[in-house]
């Protein structure tokens, strides 16, 4: 199918299996890095090679044009046209459209008898399917993606993402949202362990962004208050880039404002580093011509200030430095996304981070945004999930419960118990028990898959927990944390992948865990796993006898 590989063949079929058998409008999720631009051109050129008329909506011009010579490469006896004033093109006469969404959306509003009706400026056609790039922009109301989609009561639609949520608002698929579901998902991880993504190298900085005086803005570090705080670790900033970063020939850096953005730059060139710098209202052939200096490899360092964390493709990108904190699960990942593309000879991408992003989001590989609808302070009090390794030269990024690093064997403190007062709430039994024994097996139900884990334990029935590995939202949320507790590895996007991990690596067997009986519940939960300080690996499996394989 064009040269798709064998993930994006399984992402067209399934959106194009979901628009036959429902009416739903539907997501194909995919990573930055995983070719979305190739699977809509797919999409559209199959759907109008068939007699549907097409809408894509994009946002920025740079991307129309990229899309364009894709799908007219790949189809060149369709009929092709854009409809962009940044373009400075108006022909939305083609069986597939490319569109900007301001354009497409631009209006005015007309005199009457009724009263002032509004008027679309420009005439689309019919259109039977509207594909979405960068679905994640879409609000739950209003806009004017949703002034497009009222002109289109009856078209089919189609997002395509890599980060299907919104800060504050959470999943965009489900009832009542912006699309009713997902018929295609790849994780990162998955990907990455496939090589078709590039893998990641994750260093928290020393001279990390001081937040403690940053108020929120509309779900957001306050921006001026943000830029303010960055502004006083910019030389140390620089320094520490160029020492952890020091093999490292394209360096991709996103700054917390313009002026800090500037300051940057400014401290590369100083030490005899060529940097480049794209902030947002620079000239567009000035920006253009910063891109090309630092793709022609003129310039090591490309800073830029909110311009890049969309669209921009350079799979030459070898480091991500965050030089800004976000409370977005979406940015963060857009961001880091940027050097997730593979090229020969790049074995992977440094991720450094000054603005603590690891530990308000996780690694980025699983980063499941869907339950991120708490506020902005909510997000930054929570537990952070990671913690950054001291050891000199060191400073690697690594799970909150590692008890040891995997890149330097630094040995983490025992960490100090919590406080308790023992007391059982109302309406609960909570018991103690020692565990003898864990096994592990696949809990196979249809599509999605679970890991069921049973604790044998001393003194009382064995009790079982289903861990949702391949599952969205929550329930993925309660299995990461799950494996932090258990294990000092990234958490594994399958059932599989988990499964061979324990095999081959093993993971720590907790020495108690307290069984919870609540009022109204038929089942004991189980909660408050509590490790050794040196813990046993455990590598068996629970397997049916009639699975025996002799």
């Amino acid at each position: 199918m064009h040269g798709l590989r064998q993930y994006q063949v399984e992402a067209v079929n399934a959106v194009f299996e979901k628009l036959r058998s429902t009416k739903e409008s539907t997501l194909a999720v995919l990573p930055t890095g995983a070719g979305k631009s190739h699977i809509i051109s797919v999409l559209a050129g199959e759907s109008a090679a068939n007699g549907k008329r097409v809408l894509i909506l994009q946002h920025r011009k740079e991307l129309i044009t990229q899309n364009m010579i894709k799908l007219q490469t790949a189809y060149p006896d369709l009929s092709v046209s854009a409809l962009s004033a940044g373009l400075g093109q108006s022909d939305p006469g083609g069986d597939v459209l490319f569109a900007g969404v301001q354009t497409a959306a631009s209006a005015r509003f007309v005199e009457s008898a009724e009263g002032d009706t509004k008027e679309f400026n420009h005439d689309l056609g019919h259109r039977d399917l509207i594909l979405i790039d960068e679905a994640h922009r879409v609000p739950q109301i209003g806009g004017q993606f949703h002034d497009i989609f009222q002109q289109y009561p009856n078209a089919r639609r189609v997002g395509v993402t890599a980060t299907p949520y919104r800060t504050g608002f959470g999943s965009i698929s489900g009832s009542d949202r912006q699309f009713d579901s997902i018929a295609y998902s790849a994780g990162m991880r998955g990907l990455c362990s496939e090589g078709y993504l590039c893998g990641f190298i994750s260093r928290g900085a020393e001279a990390e962004i001081d937040l403690s005086s940053v108020g929120y803005s509309r779900g957001e570090f306050n921006a001026s208050e943000a830029e303010e705080a960055a502004e006083k670790v910019v030389s140390q900033g620089v320094d520490e880039i160029l020492s952890l970063a020091f093999d490292r020939r394209h360096i991709i850096v996103f700054a917390s404002g313009v002026a800090h953005a500037q300051s940057v730059a400014f401290e590369f060139n100083e030490r005899g580093v060529p940097a480049a710098c794209v902030i947002g209202d620079m000239p567009a052939e000035w920006r253009e011509e910063e891109i090309r200096r630092f793709k022609r490899g003129e310039a090591r360092v490309l800073v830029n200030c909110s311009v890049l964390c969309e669209g921009f493709d350079s799979p030459w990108v070898d480091c991500v430095a965050l030089m800004r904190a976000t409370i977005s699960p979406g940015l963060f990942v857009q961001m880091c996304g940027r050097g997730s593309r593979p090229l020969n000879g790049k074995s992977n991408c440094l991720l450094l981070d000054f603005g603590g992003n690891f530990g308000r989001h996780g690694f980025v590989e699983d980063v499941d945004g869907s339950n991120y609808d708490k506020s902005a302070a909510d997000t930054v009090k929570g537990e952070p999930v990671t913690k950054v390794c001291p050891g000199p030269l060191c400073r690697a990024i690594v799970a909150c419960a590692a008890r040891t690093c995997p890149d330097c064997g630094h040995e983490f403190p025992k960490p100090k118990p919590k406080v308790s007062s023992g007391a059982t709430k109302a309406g609960e039994a909570r018991q103690t028990y020692l565990v003898n024994d864990m096994e592990f097996e696949l809990w196979d139900r249809k599509e999605t898959h679970s890991m069921k884990v049973t604790y044998g334990l001393g003194g009382y029935s064995d009790l079982s927990t289903w861990v949702c590995l391949e599952h969205k939202g929550f329930a993925r949320q309660k299995a990461v944390e799950w494996w932090q507790q258990h294990s000092d590895h990234p958490c594994p996007s399958t059932v599989n992948e988990a499964l061979a991990h324990i095999s081959e690596i093993g993971i720590r067997q907790p020495i108690e865990v307290d069984v919870v009986k609540k009022d109204g519940e038929q089942w004991p939960r189980l909660e408050n796993y509590k490790f050794s300080d040196d813990p046993e690996l455990i590598t068996t499996f629970g397997i049916p006898d009639e699975e025996l394989p002799f």
